[in-house]
């Protein structure tokens, strides 16, 4: 029997070619989609799920409360881990690793290299993690000080065919042994460094203080489930370790600083967790965001629903075709089951061609998706169990949704009806669920274009929006301490150089998070704790980003009480609570109360953005001797006019003079910003991937239903004509309906595509705030390509001989 069904159903497609090509080109869009976007899901899901104990792996962070502002960063006190170990049974053993914000030079030989991947880890790394060693023992390879473990990539590129183990790597002042060679990250992973090295080495490592947060803490415990008791655990070692410090340094009793409005607690994030749900200060890298998985997951149901609908449309048009056979078969003696049974078939036949042609559409548009999408996409055939199952149910699962209602609709004539061919009658219950199918389909393309439209306004915004200072034609040189001694001469000379207007050098830039402490405005209670970044500048650095003074002056090296002064920011002299900075004086706090430092606030500078527009601007201090003695990492270099690669050769020369043994690293500081986007330039880059497939697909559709509306009216056209209609009017005529659907799916597309993107928006402290435009440019779109597929098909039914038509009336 069900031989004779695909039989049955191979002999009908072949019939009726055109519009069985129609549905299997939407089908096969369709489900390719899916399967893109389904292999880019499964992409971010995985993430960090290499590691073999995965699941009882946890990264502790800070949350707090100072005064009005809540804090959340990723790193931790540097005792922390050992106390860990010490308090909890079941903490089985924890690593942390300490990276620094800037590029570091490793040298081997004559070659010389600047690295960003680069991390102190303790010994214990490769107990909490998996990562596989190629050379040396996992066991002893960090346990020494200077001791480094490279990955398999970068150990080529240093050595070529030498044995890596035991060769001698400088990095800054430092010799290290290489006594390790792991293999290379993936790249579903949080964190990605080409170079380990002991945290032994690290003085900061063995501090004691409770009150600086540098490292990135991670625990293994014996059990998930041991989570929860080691986190009902952690107040009582809040109170004994930060709480004492706390007290010392504030001298106010730690009680009395929770019941005034502070907090300060420990927390756990699962390791699997992290890359999606995850966006502290301070984290190791950009994150993803779970929103644009589900966002983008619903986006693949969509493009489905709108294949689907494709097939719905076109099969409950054409039922006056199918309703005589039907008559046949049921007058034979077929019941209304097997009728269905039938018809779901044909779907599935349709399905499970287009699912095969869409494998093959899948591979041969991946290297442009892959583009798109920025990481590496691959259906897992022999990866995971599931899939190839899953595809074949994916293919039915697709059959069933586009031929249930069809089938339903198809098979519920009275044979009486449809043998006196009675289409008329045939057809009139499907037409307004017809036109709501189309409603929605092309509501769903006005969503998705919308919102593409809002995506690259708010991407545009960000990019062009005033941060506080030009950020134009800046160039930043990333490894700026190995000047040492020399920097304020080199930004001197080089600030003299043609093609250059200034020159300043910082402990920061924006785009890297500074470094942050805490202080109390003078005169204010012990308890008014609040936290403030700061950056070591030298005192033209203002000029040199442009930045606005809204009251007093910026900082001179001319004047020696400047040592002891600041610049604060607006959003410092709020949270302070003053009405204006000048002239105060805020006290930087210390674990050690002794050590306490006053800093006398010379001017204030306009709010700026240090980083991206999702944040709120924190209170920031600018000082020429910050307090725990920063090192200026960075040269940012202010071009002026002529060929900046000219200019950076230059600079590059003067460099190799200043610094032979150092190679110079620079960027451009405007595209280091544009990279803090990259996700969110990703989600509409996605957006617009999609929201022209599902325009197309839908499109498609509306070409198959409208051929097959103008096919029904040709007698009707004819008539028209030969009464004296023109083709604009008949033209007319065939569209009208059409573009009255698609103005209903407008009006049922925009609350929807609002309130999406307002979620979205608020991710963001800075944002657009989609208005009429944004809705009108996607409902313009999305009637000028519709109206253009019915157009066509109207003009050809308009421009045929009416003779044609009426011959055998």
């Amino acid at each position: 029997m069900l031989r004779h069904y695909v039989h049955v159903a191979g002999r009908h497609l072949r019939r009726h070619l055109a519009f069985a090509s129609i549905n299997v080109i939407g089908l096969t869009v369709g489900i390719a989609s899916a399967l893109l976007i389904g292999a880019f899901v499964r992409h971010e899901l995985v993430y960090d799920r290499q590691h073999e104990n995965a699941d009882r792996i946890f990264r502790v962070t800070v949350e707090g409360r100072l005064v009005d502002q809540d804090i959340k960063v990723a790193v931790t006190p540097a005792p922390l881990a050992e106390s860990m170990i010490e308090s909890f049974p079941s903490v089985v053993a924890t690593t942390r690793f300490w990276s620094a914000s800037s590029g570091s030079t490793i040298q081997y030989r004559d070659q010389r290299f600047v690295d960003e991947k680069v991390a102190y880890a303790d010994s214990s790394v490769f107990d909490v993690f998996t990562l596989p060693m190629v050379a040396g023992d996992p066991a002893t390879a960090l346990v020494e000080p200077a001791a480094a473990v490279v990955s398999r990539s970068r150990a080529r590129a240093f050595f070529h065919n030498e044995d890596p183990l035991d060769q001698t790597i400088r990095i800054g002042s430092t010799d290290y042994r290489v006594t390790g060679v792991m293999e290379d990250i993936p790249e579903t992973s949080h964190f990605h460094f080409d170079l380990l090295l002991s945290m032994s080495t690290l003085e900061s490592s063995r501090s004691p203080s409770w009150l600086e947060s540098n490292f990135y803490t991670y625990l293994l415990l014996n059990t998930p489930e041991s989570a929860s008791s080691v986190l009902a655990g952690l107040p009582r070692l809040v109170e004994r370790t930060v709480g004492v410090q706390l007290e010392a340094a504030i001298g106010v009793p730690f009680a009395d600083f929770q019941s005034g409005g502070g907090r300060f607690a420990f927390a756990l994030q699962p390791l699997r967790s992290i890359h999606l749900n995850s966006h502290l200060d301070a984290e190791l890298e950009p994150n993803g965001d779970i929103k644009y998985v589900y966002i983008l997951s619903f986006v693949a149901i969509f493009v489905l629903i709108i294949a689907c609908i494709n097939f719905m449309n076109l099969a409950t048009a054409r039922a006056a075709d199918r309703g005589r056979e039907i008559g046949m078969r049921k007058v034979a003696g077929a019941n209304r089951g097997q009728l269905v049974f039938q018809q779901l078939v044909e779907t599935i036949v349709l399905s499970v061609v287009a699912t095969i042609l869409a494998i093959f559409v899948v591979e041969i548009v991946k290297p442009f998706f892959t583009t798109v999408a920025d990481v590496s996409v691959a259906l897992p055939y022999s990866d995971e169990p599931w899939f190839i199952p899953g595809l074949f149910g994916l293919a039915l699962l697709v059959g069933i949704l586009a031929g249930v209602y069809p089938a339903l609709f198809l098979t519920a004539f009275r044979p009486a009806d449809v043998l006196k061919k009675a289409s008329g009658g045939l057809s009139r219950g499907g037409t307004n669920v017809r036109r709501g199918l189309v409603v929605f389909q092309f509501a769903m393309s006005i969503i998705l274009i919308s919102s593409t439209v809002i995506v690259f306004r708010q991407l545009s915004f960000m990019r062009n929006e005033n941060l506080g200072f030009d950020r134009d034609q800046l160039l930043v040189v990333s490894n700026a301490s190995a000047l040492g001694g020399q920097i304020e001469s080199f930004r001197d000379r080089i600030a003299r150089m043609p093609g250059v207007e200034m020159a300043a050098y910082s402990s920061k830039v924006p785009g890297r998070d500074p470094d942050n402490t805490s202080f109390r405005p003078d005169g204010a209670p012990p308890e008014s704790v609040i936290p403030i970044r700061y950056v070591e500048v030298s005192d033209d650095y203002a000029q040199t980003m442009k930045m606005e003074l809204v009251d007093g002056r910026f900082l001179s090296k001319d004047r020696t009480d400047d040592e002891n002064a600041v610049v604060l920011n607006e959003a410092a002299v709020h949270r302070a609570g003053w009405s204006e900075g000048v002239g105060k004086k805020i006290i930087i706090l210390s674990t050690d109360p002794s050590e306490n430092r006053a800093y006398t606030v010379v001017g204030v500078v306009r709010d700026f953005n240090f980083e991206s527009l999702r944040h709120d601007v924190k209170p920031l201090a600018m000082m020429l001797d910050a307090p725990y003695g920063s090192v200026p990492d960075y040269l940012t270099v202010r071009l002026g006019g002529g060929d900046p690669a000219r200019v950076i050769g230059a600079l590059s020369s003067q460099w190799r003079q200043a610094v032979s043994e150092e190679p110079f690293s620079s960027y451009f500081l405007d595209g280091r910003l544009e990279s803090l986007y990259e996700s969110d330039r990703r989600l509409g880059r996605l957006f617009l991937f999609f929201a022209i497939i599902a325009i197309l697909v839908a499109c498609l559709g509306l070409f198959g239903l409208a051929a097959f509306v103008a096919e029904r009216r040709m007698r009707e056209i004819g008539i028209r004509k030969v009464l004296g209609s023109s083709v604009p009017g008949v033209t007319f005529l065939l569209t009208s309906d059409f573009v009255k659907l698609l103005l209903f799916s407008l009006v049922l597309a925009i609350p929807v595509a609002y309130l999406v993107m307002n979620d979205w928006l608020s991710g963001f402290a800075y944002h657009i705030s989609p208005g009429v435009v944004d809705f009108a440019v996607a409902g313009f779109l999305t009637l000028v390509l519709a109206v253009v597929t019915v157009g066509y098909v109207a003009v050809r039914a308009a421009l045929a001989n009416p003779v044609d038509s009426l011959r055998y009336e």
